[in-house]
């Protein structure tokens, strides 16, 4: 059994297109998760994390600044590989580790033979020796959905339309229901793959680091828009709207502080240092910007605004959560109020 440091070590995984929508924890009952919501379940799990840039390197570079200087990666995604080792602004990662496998022609035969099964694998096969903190980041769902077909398929009843056998990620705009369907089986069986990778993750941790020897916090870098409002594809794709901006993060503390407990607190990208950092306190902002894609938002505990041009969207919070009811017009005054806080923000 490994020592026990002055302080846990820290461990971070980030999984891009990893919708909040997605997880049992989150009100998901359609497909299980279970090894994500027994996670959840021991950790403390915030409720709005909300992604403010669509821009994945953007997602990248906060939680590198969140992380500190001496961090080691892993990474899937070339790009995401690039983007940490140039740095930037942010501190400079101890090392970058790709691992680079090729996109994959079919689908897996089982979930431990899918991409993110291997990056996790090399994770733990290479994780140094050490207190420094170790990310692992998948870019998985952005780049091949090869989990078992069968997963998707089970989801489908005998006169629903069966998904096709790709593993190309779902993309493009407004499907008809069928195709939405269609690109949800595949999801969901990403996402099962993907828990199937994560109770693997944390057992080989648990091993190599010993139980309870170290903190893990695991969030979605970004969502996946799956059709609502019209797009179907990541995050860049899409307006500030909760399928790509909401995404899962919980946080499991080695001494078990914040077990089954959950907090509404909004959470940005300038938060996350005090999500992973045992000092940092509990996050939570009055409000946060939103921008990509043409379209810029303000999110606050009671309100989505969102502004294209000489749009306006307005949706109720947080009981609206995945924004079916457009309220501009019977709310103007509220909007109004928004739509100048959100123009003295973005100034």
């Amino acid at each position: 059994m490994p020592p026990t440091p002055a302080e846990p070590r820290l461990v971070l995984v980030t999984i891009d297109g990893l919708r909040a929508s997605s997880l049992g924890a989150y009100g998901n009952t359609w497909f299980a998760t279970p090894g994500l919501d027994r996670l959840a379940a021991e950790s403390l799990l915030y409720d709005w994390r909300i992604v403010q840039s669509s821009d994945a390197q953007a997602q990248l570079r906060a939680w590198l600044a969140a992380l500190g200087p001496g961090a080691w990666l892993l990474t899937d995604d070339a790009q995401a590989a690039a983007t940490l080792e140039e740095g930037g602004d942010s501190p400079r990662l101890a090392d970058v580790t790709l691992v680079d496998m090729g996109l994959p022609r079919t689908p897996a035969k089982r979930f431990e033979q899918t991409r993110a099964a291997m990056a996790c694998a090399h994770f733990l096969d290479a994780l140094p020796t050490g207190d420094a903190p170790a990310w692992l980041h998948l870019g998985v769902l952005g780049h091949a959905w090869d989990a078992p077909h069968e997963a998707a398929l089970a989801l489908c009843e005998p006169d629903d339309p069966a998904p096709a056998p790709s593993v190309s990620p779902a993309s493009g705009g407004e499907a008809d229901a069928d195709a939405r369907f269609a690109q949800g089986c595949r999801y969901a069986a990403q996402v099962m793959a993907l828990d199937a990778c994560v109770e693997a993750l944390l057992e080989g941790l648990d091993t190599q680091l010993g139980a309870g020897r170290y903190d893990l916090a695991l969030a979605g870098l970004r969502g996946y828009a799956l059709g609502e409002h019209g797009v179907v594809g990541p995050a860049d794709a899409s307006g500030p709207y909760s399928e790509a901006r909401h995404t899962p993060l919980v946080v499991r503390r080695a001494d078990g502080d914040g077990a089954l407990l959950r907090t509404g607190a909004l959470v940005g990208d300038q938060e996350l240092a005090g999500v992973v950092q045992r000092s940092g306190g509990l996050p939570g902002r009055e409000a946060l910007p939103l921008t990509g894609g043409g379209w810029r938002g303000l999110r606050t505990k009671d309100w989505l605004l969102i502004e294209q041009d000489a749009r306006r969207e307005l949706y109720v919070k947080p009981d609206d959560r995945w924004e079916a009811n457009d309220v501009a017009t019977r709310c103007e005054e509220a909007l109004e109020r928004l739509r100048a806080d959100l123009g003295a923000q973005c100034q």
